[in-house]
């Protein structure tokens, strides 16, 4: 073999190692950044839609997914409060592996965004927020942290009752789930009972 052959045969190897390499020209992310942009409803439009979507950029950022994924959030509350469905809902996922701990990580980032900000629509971050992470802390076995996310829940609508609107919309078995959380009450120093 002459050396323009070596060269050659050189050339065809990386290219085709590169065309079996993750796509790492594209912005991760950015194919849902710019359907969000563009679709009616945004982040609350079509979840089918941003699932797929979602998938899609899992399967081709690999290893890199959780690194990209917690730089694409950022601080947004939206993307915080959205994204962990993706990672968690059988219907969402497409057949790729639930992420309840990375689920769980985004809410709770987005809680203490929304703990920062006094405005409204913060607040019913806050509280749908502090609902789904409940409700996902009592399903993975933090009990504690379960009850502290109950807690707040009910705390902010005792202090704030027309945040009932932000209470998200779940089904029977989420239903259960949360109404399982029992908040443990502490003890008043100086009595046995706590009265």
């Amino acid at each position: 073999m002459n050396r323009y052959s070596i060269i050659g045969v050189s050339w065809v190897l990386t290219l085709f190692a590169l065309a079996d390499a993750p796509d790492r020209s594209k912005k991760p992310f950015g194919m849902i950044e710019k359907h969000v942009g563009q679709a009616w409803g945004g982040w609350h439009g079509d979840a089918r839609v941003l699932a797929k979507l979602f998938n899609e950029e899992r399967r081709r950022l690999g290893d890199r997914f959780d690194e990209c994924l917690i730089a694409f959030v950022g601080e947004d509350p939206d993307k915080h409060l959205l994204i962990p469905r993706f990672l968690v809902f059988p219907s969402y996922l497409e057949k790729q592996k639930p992420r309840p701990y990375l689920a769980l990580l985004l809410l709770q980032q987005g809680i203490e965004i929304s703990i920062r900000e006094k405005d409204e629509e913060s607040q019913a971050h806050l509280l749908t927020s502090s609902v789904a992470a409940a409700i996902l802390s009592q399903k993975i076995g933090f009990q504690s942290l379960a009850q502290g996310h109950k807690k707040r829940t009910e705390m902010l609508l005792k202090s704030k009752p027309k945040l009932v609107g932000a209470w998200p919309s779940m089904n029977e078995d989420d239903r259960k789930v949360y109404n399982s959380i029992i908040i443990q009450r502490r003890r008043k120093q100086g009595t046995e009972d706590g009265e």
